[in-house]
């Protein structure tokens, strides 16, 4: 018997496929006289679809599922047929799946999307084959037709974890924000340590405006995974919505301490530092965002911002320039750069400049 490996973007382990002998006897009585009766035994093999086992949540590393390849057992020769060319479709939908993977991880998403499409046309009950489809349509852009890939993943398999949450993602780009909430909750139902789940879910209440639901959705996800970036990122702009600025800024140096270049935090923090008066301690969060990023419009106006709130005018003045330069719809720059030139009695270029 031979052994093929299909990969699965996921983290749900390898399925294991059960098989089960079914015997059937068939006893062919001959009677002639003075000789023992003679029994001919035939066994068949079915294959089983068998059971699936979750994993522990929070690994983005794809995930190899080996599938054996359905053995032939001496049969009638129609059975045999058939046996071979679902043993040799199920084997060409393997090797689609593993060329498919590769092609993924090195960016040609177009090659891949053909490859998961006919993997599916040739093992189309197996819910692995619509599941890589679906991750590689989303990524393609393909919104519409990944959900219904996922769709047909949830139809053959109920209890996808990952399906589950990744098509509640997609709706919530989509701002379809309940249905994207009832799946959150049902990959929750099947794996509730699933760490990514339970910070899916907490964004997709925050984006409702139902930040006080949705803070403790981001704490069980740090719970089960301490280190989870988005979901620190996620629980600071929650806490600074809800007022809480001392544990948002709390939450943006622990996505700092893992993540130091993640310019959004930042940039957030240092806004979090100005309204708290904490100017000298802002100002250098915002110098960092424009060392990692000199585009930056935002952060070229929180630093002017910041200045002129110490009364460095003079200061603000460029980088509220800059700001309206990069970025010339930036009203707030605008606005900003008008008042610094009043507070230096510039009043012909609050009035003109561009």
């Amino acid at each position: 018997m031979s052994h093929r490996k299909k990969h699965r973007i996921s983290t749900r382990p390898p399925k294991t496929t059960a098989r089960k002998t079914r015997v059937s006897w068939w006893f062919v009585s001959i009677p002639i006289a003075g000789l023992l009766l003679v029994a001919v035994t035939s066994i068949l093999f079915k294959r089983r679809h068998g059971e699936s086992f979750q994993a522990k949540p929070g690994s983005n590393t794809p995930v190899a599922v080996a599938k054996e390849v359905p053995g032939v057992s001496a049969t009638p020769e129609d059975t045999v047929k058939t046996n071979e060319a679902e043993a040799d479709d199920i084997g060409k939908a393997t090797e689609l799946v593993n060329r498919g993977t590769e092609l993924l991880t090195q960016g040609k998403i177009d090659e891949a999307v053909a490859d998961y499409k006919e993997a599916a046309r040739l093992s189309p009950e197996d819910e692995d084959m619509h599941y890589n489809l679906a991750l590689a349509l989303a990524r393609q852009g393909n919104r519409e037709a990944a959900k219904a890939e996922y769709l047909e993943a949830l139809r053959i398999y109920p209890d996808y974890a990952e399906a589950h949450n990744n098509l509640g993602n997609l709706l919530v780009a989509e701002r379809k924000f309940d249905d994207a909430i009832a799946h959150f909750k049902e990959a929750l139902k099947i794996a509730s340590d699933n760490a990514s789940a339970h910070s899916n879910l907490g964004k997709a209440l925050a984006l409702q405006g139902k930040f006080t639901n949705a803070i403790p959705c981001f704490r069980e996800a740090l719970r089960l995974k301490p280190d989870y970036l988005e979901a620190h990122y996620n629980l600071a702009l929650t806490l600074a919505q809800q007022g809480q600025r001392e544990a948002a800024e709390a939450e943006y140096l622990e996505v700092l301490r893992i993540s130091p270049d993640y310019t959004e935090a930042h940039n957030n923090l240092g806004n979090l530092l100005v309204a708290d008066g904490k100017y000298d301690d802002a100002i250098p969060h915002f110098k960092e965002v424009l060392k990692i990023s000199s585009d930056n419009a935002s952060a070229h106006n929180n630093l002017g911002n910041a200045l002129a709130q110490q009364g460095k005018f003079s200061d603000a003045i460029p980088c509220f320039r800059k700001a309206v330069r990069l970025k010339p719809d930036h009203l707030e720059a605008r606005y900003n750069l008008a008042v610094a030139y009043l507070a230096q009695k510039q009043i012909e270029e609050a009035i003109s400049d561009d």
